[in-house]
């Protein structure tokens, strides 16, 4: 497959802070490309210091290796602190999300600092047995996982499922049949927060 036709993303590691350049050319090298579509760091740092590395990246991407930057697992707090310190505001934050983990605030707040959401394993801490899901589901002869998928969809919302089995790849990826009418989607909003694991 031709490199323009793929959309490659790859992840500063915590070891590679410091050293920001280093860890990316060791990506491409891994990947066999000079450039990644979008190149993340993995998740703030504990003491804060996230600025300095935001601004690395910002070098980076200036040069060329990274064709877009963003974070991943960043609360809205620690965004405007990137924005703030840097004049440049992430593509793309990258975090934990479903029906279940919805937040009106953490999605709207997105969307007004125009950062792509892109939730990241929707299955993992989703109950596909949650009697709402499954009745939707039902209504529209499709599984509970490709309702969740359609959900993120439909709120403009990036959806990363991930399987090891082709057969459920190609499910995640067969919604576009179908589509949620707005009552279907406020009760599945409604779910939000109730999320029991940690």
């Amino acid at each position: 497959m031709p490199r323009g036709q793929l959309f490659l993303t790859t992840k500063l590691p915590p070891a590679g802070v410091g050293r920001e350049l280093e860890a990316l050319h060791q990506s491409l090298a891994a990947l066999g490309t000079d450039y990644v579509d979008l190149w993340l760091i993995h998740h703030p740092q504990e003491d804060g210091a996230g600025l300095e590395t935001w601004r690395r990246l910002i070098e980076v991407r200036d040069a060329g290796p990274a064709r877009a930057i963003g974070v991943s697992n960043f609360s809205l707090e620690r965004l405007d602190e990137l924005a703030r310190g840097s004049r440049v505001v992430p593509a793309v934050n990258q975090i934990r999300w479903n029906p279940f983990l919805f937040d009106r605030g953490v999605w709207k707040g997105h969307l007004a600092r125009g950062i792509v959401l892109q939730g990241y394993t929707p299955f993992r801490r989703a109950y596909l047995d949650d009697p709402v899901l499954v009745e939707i589901a039902e209504g529209h002869g499709r599984s509970p996982a490709q309702v969740i998928v359609r959900w993120h969809l439909q709120h403009g919302v990036i959806v990363m499922p991930r399987s090891a089995r082709r057969e459920r790849i190609w499910a995640n990826a067969d919604v576009a049949g179908f589509e949620l009418s707005g009552t279907e989607m406020g009760r599945l909003d409604a779910r939000g927060g109730t999320y029991r694991g940690v």
